[in-house]
């Protein structure tokens, strides 16, 4: 069966480890490095032994999965949520890496509730992408505080000594065995624009004549998208009607005469964060009927995927096997 899926890119601007001060390059270390000891840290371990000691904002993350196929990395991570005592999806803590047993019934001893995000690694070209299958959340955040926290205290590079009660890092350790006791992990992406139609849109700026907004609410769990949503409703005279239980999407259009700059600040302001027909900008000119859409200069890639789900869960060796064949058509979107 064909799953619609999406990925929307980033670069790698940053992994390894580096001298002090910005724009120096890595001592050493790259993006290949870090997928290579992920693969050797999940070897052999339980899905619940995963779990690093991440930001304390995020939530808990365990590595459900790491497979790879023809040059191309499929991560999975596990986001731990509250048990309330309702039914949720949950993983087994003590299965393997890549296989923890799917549950969905009431939670079982040793069950950790949450749900999975998916991205997609390219090493050759140094890129990473954020994986939607079906509708999944995309979870980036967790992810860059995952391989942070990774290359800072678990690849074989980490060197460490053991001061009284407690385990302290002491350096870094290159391929040639010399110890580097003054070099920081860094992973850091940008997201990937496609500029020509940023540029479009900034180069016609004078023509806009109407700027249209569209937006994916979840008015159940995020209290800034509540109040949005209350906002939108009271304009309506509707302001005594209870929030809905799911998300929401609102569209609305303003009659703008703006300058060059204004409309520039605009694309700026919004261009990492619109997201294809739930969360985008859109502008139409004088004279023209064609709204068009500030996502349009993100670099994506959209196709059909034939993988089965375990009650919402997919495997990756299952998304690698229909991924890596994919791989120079993938680095087309981000080039």
């Amino acid at each position: 069966m064909a799953t619609n899926s999406s990925i929307r890119w980033y670069n790698v601007s940053l992994c390894g480890y580096y001298p002090w001060g910005k724009g120096k390059p890595a001592e050493f270390g790259s993006l290949l490095f870090l997928m290579t000891e992920l693969r050797k840290f999940a070897a052999g371990k339980k899905l619940v032994d995963t779990r690093l000691v991440e930001d304390p904002d995020q939530l808990k993350t365990y590595l459900a999965g790491i497979d790879e196929n023809s040059g191309v990395y499929v991560v999975a991570l596990w986001n731990e949520v509250p048990n309330d005592g309702s039914s949720v999806t949950a993983l087994i803590g003590g299965d393997p890496v890549g296989q923890a047993q799917v549950v969905t019934s009431e939670l079982a001893d040793g069950a950790i509730p949450g749900f999975a995000t998916y991205f997609v690694i390219i090493p050759e070209g140094q890129v990473l992408g954020v994986l939607r299958v079906v509708d999944n959340i995309p979870g980036l955040p967790a992810l860059k505080s995952y391989l942070s926290t990774f290359l800072a205290s678990s690849t074989n590079a980490v060197v460490t000594k053991q001061m009284g009660h407690e385990v302290q890092i002491v350096g870094y350790k290159d391929p040639a065995g010399t110890l580097h006791k003054s070099l920081y992990p860094r992973f850091a992406l940008s997201l990937l624009r496609l500029m020509d139609q940023a540029a479009f849109i900034k180069a016609n700026a004078t023509k806009v004549r109407k700027v249209i907004r569209t937006r994916l609410l979840d008015v159940v769990a995020n209290p800034k998208d509540l109040k949005a949503w209350q906002t939108f409703i009271g304009f309506l005279g509707l302001a005594k009607h209870a929030a809905p239980k799911t998300e929401m999407r609102v569209r609305y259009e303003v009659d703008v005469k703006a300058t060059k700059a204004e409309i520039s600040a605009i694309v700026e302001q919004f261009a990492d964060d619109v997201e294809v027909g739930t969360d985008d900008v859109g502008f139409l000119f004088t004279g023209d009927t064609e709204i068009h859409w500030l996502s349009n200069s993100i670099a994506r890639s959209e196709f059909a995927l034939n993988v089965q789900s375990e009650n919402g869960v997919f495997a990756t060796k299952a998304l690698a096997k229909e991924l890596g064949p994919m791989k120079t058509k993938l680095l087309a979107a981000t080039k």
